[in-house]
């Protein structure tokens, strides 16, 4: 494994777990905007890390600047 990176479940396909190489950085957030993502993930059920991580793949693909490979 690189340093900087895990490798994290990150679909469920075909009764098991692909694995999928993440990059790690720090994140310097204001606290009143993460107690707001706080929030906002525990109604989705979701991690802050994994909240903010939809939320950026979101607005990248409304930009135009994600494309899904699409199996």
């Amino acid at each position: 494994m690189e340093p900087n990176q895990s490798s994290t479940p990150e679909r469920y396909t075909n009764g098991e777990y692909e694995m999928t190489k993440k990059k790690n950085f720090p994140l310097r957030i204001d606290p009143k905007l993460y107690e707001i993502i706080e929030r906002w993930a525990q109604d989705e059920f979701r991690s802050v890390n994994a909240h903010i991580e939809f939320l950026l793949r979101e607005a990248a693909k409304r930009e135009g600047r994600l494309k899904e490979n699409k199996k």
